[in-house]
C-alpha cells in the first residue's frame, strides 16, 4: 500500500471488524501524484468555469486534490461535522472545495450533508480551530441539506460552510475527487505544500501562463 493511503482500522469504524473492513482504502493523498489522469483534472474546462464564476476571477489557484474511495459497506465518512477553513493555513478564507462525484451520491452511501447559511461568519471566525469538530448535537437537523446527485456532477462549496458526511452502508460504492482553490490574492502560512500547489489554470499573468505550460508540456489548458 503506499504511503499516500490511509488504512481503515478497527478504530474508524466501532461497528465493524477488521476483518470486515479488509483492505479498504479511506482515503489517497497527492492524488495527481498517483497518474497524469488526475493532474490533468487541474485543468478541466467545466470545473474552471464554475470556479471562474464562482471567484468572478481568473487568478484564481489550485492547492490540493484527494481522493475518496467509500467502498461498499464499509466506506467511512466523518462522525463529526466542521468547516474546512479551521484547518487551512492560508491569509484568507476565501477558498472553495469542489467535489468530483464518480458514482451517484444518495441517501443511502454517505452522502454530503452540509448546513445552509453556515458560511455566513468573518474569515477570523472561521479559521477558529473550534470549527474543526461540530457535534451534531449543536446542530439543527431541520437546517440539514443532504447532497443527493447523478455520476459526473460537481459539488461547489465554501470552505466556511459546516458539513460532514455519513459512512457507506450501501451495497455500492461512493468514489469522490475532491480538489481545493483559493481566491485571487489568498496565500499559503504554512510551510506544507501540496503537489501543484499554486497553479493558475485561467490566470491572465504571462508568469503564470509560462508555468502553466512548463508544468504540463503536453497537456492542453481549458
Amino acid at each position: 500500500m503506499s504511503a499516500n493511503t490511509l488504512k481503515i482500522t478497527l478504530k474508524d469504524y466501532p461497528d465493524l471488524t477488521a476483518e470486515q473492513c479488509g483492505n479498504s482504502v479511506r482515503e489517497i493523498s497527492d492524488l495527481p501524484l498517483f497518474d497524469s489522469v488526475f493532474a490533468r483534472l487541474i485543468c478541466y474546462a467545466p470545473l474552471l468555469d464554475v470556479l471562474e464564476a464562482l471567484f468572478q476571477s481568473t487568478e484564481f489557484s489550485f492547492y490540493l486534490q484527494i481522493g475518496h474511495p467509500k467502498d461498499a459497506r464499509v466506506g467511512n465518512g466523518l462522525l463529526h461535522f466542521h468547516r474546512d477553513t479551521a484547518n487551512e493555513d492560508f491569509t484568507s478564507a476565501d477558498t472553495i472545495t469542489a467535489i468530483l462525484c464518480l458514482d451517484e451520491m444518495t441517501a443511502e452511501n454517505g452522502p454530503t450533508v452540509f448546513v445552509p447559511g453556515s458560511h455566513r461568519i468573518s474569515d477570523e471566525e472561521a479559521m477558529k480551530p473550534r470549527w474543526r469538530t461540530v457535534e451534531e448535537s449543536e446542530l439543527s437537523s431541520e437546517n440539514m441539506v443532504k447532497a443527493h446527485c447523478s455520476a459526473g456532477s460537481g459539488i461547489f462549496f465554501s470552505s466556511k460552510i459546516i458539513h460532514g458526511t455519513g459512512h457507506n452502508r450501501s451495497d455500492y460504492s461512493r468514489r469522490t475527487i475532491l480538489t481545493g482553490w483559493a481566491g485571487a490574492d489568498v496565500l499559503p502560512t504554512s510551510a506544507i505544500r501540496f503537489p501543484y500547489q499554486g497553479l493558475k489554470p485561467r490566470s491572465k499573468n504571462p508568469a503564470y501562463q509560462e508555468q502553466m505550460k512548463k508544468t504540463f508540456q503536453n497537456l492542453t489548458v481549458g
